[in-house]
């Protein structure tokens, strides 16, 4: 017996069970009259964005349209492990699922997520049936053993009211993030996502880049690495990396050894304050000290200040 597509009436009920099928982070985005299996569903600019996207390794291929790349130019693909979630928690596997990426837009698109499944919402997805309309929603969660359960609905189901309705701070994107459990703030997020990480055991040097992650093995790799596998693009922002957070990666010799080890977490050049008001000059002559192992007349301002003490100089 053929088991047909069916949705969940409440976000409650969706968002359950994603997270008794094991998933751990929950997205969704709002799709437009051209997301459909014909024109595929864009989900961002490039690769870097939905880093959090389980895939395989991405492959150069010929681009058979000439819109906006009369050359043929390359494009890049990589499979996407998706299984179609049903409301009574069956699940479908669409195993032609792929994101594509068109350098030439640019742009990040999901192909193939209804061919080869029974299960999968062909009357929402397909553009012979539903596919063209506004308002559908398309929900993406990431499973704690690598893969994507996706779900869609209609817009006017309960499910897609309920979203129009609700404000989700934390974007991706195109893509809104849906906390699986509502008392998660931004640093239950980081330390789930650290243990995550922790948790893949030993992993290669890469640095992550616009057409996805690359392998990076300088002296700098630790921070790449863990700014790569978080999602974060390389940048030369000064804002926290990570929902608020500033994340720092540096390396030890030994694990045994007691770390001492001084890690920057403020600006060396601060940008308001006195000593903006009165200049770098002034504020080193009154508040800095005379260094006597320097020549005669030199006044400095520095020393490691450490939270909760005073430093002395």
């Amino acid at each position: 017996m053929t088991i047909k597509y069916s949705q969940f009436h409440t976000l409650i009920d969706l968002r359950g069970s994603m997270e008794k099928a094991g998933v751990i982070r929950l997205f969704f985005k709002t799709l437009g009259k051209n997301n459909n299996d014909k024109q595929q569903i864009y989900i961002a600019t490039d690769m870097s964005k939905i880093s959090f996207l389980p895939t395989g390794e991405m492959e150069a291929a010929r681009s058979k349209s000439t819109k906006n790349n009369p050359k043929g130019k390359a494009i890049f693909r990589t499979c996407m492990p998706l299984d179609w979630l049903n409301s009574d928690g069956s699940r479908c596997t669409a195993p032609s699922t792929k994101l594509i990426f068109y350098p030439q837009y640019p742009e990040v698109r999901i192909s193939g997520f209804l061919e080869k499944c029974e299960l999968a919402p062909n009357e929402l997805l397909s553009r012979a049936h539903r596919g063209k309309e506004t308002g559908r929603i398309l929900f993406l969660g990431v499973t704690h053993d690598g893969r994507v359960l996706a779900h869609a609905v209609a817009p006017e189901s309960s499910i897609a009211k309920e979203i129009r309705k609700t404000s989700f701070p934390i974007t991706h994107g195109v893509l809104k993030e849906i906390l699986i459990n509502e008392a998660v703030d931004s640093r239950q997020l980081l330390l789930s996502e650290l243990a995550r990480i922790h948790r893949m055991g030993w992993v290669d040097g890469v640095k992550l880049t616009r057409e996805g992650m690359e392998s990076y093995d300088k002296k700098n790799s630790i921070g790449y690495t863990l700014e790569a596998h978080l999602g974060i693009l390389p940048n030369g922002n000064a804002k926290p990396d990570f929902h608020g957070w500033e994340v720092k990666g540096t390396t030890i010799k030994d694990f045994g050894r007691k770390m001492s080890l001084k890690v920057s977490v403020l600006t060396g050049s601060p940008t308001a304050g006195l000593i903006r008001e009165i200049g770098w000059r002034e504020f080193v002559m009154r508040y800095g000290y005379r260094n006597n192992e320097k020549p005669p007349g030199r006044i400095d301002f520095n020393g490691v200040h450490r939270y909760g003490i005073q430093q002395n100089k």
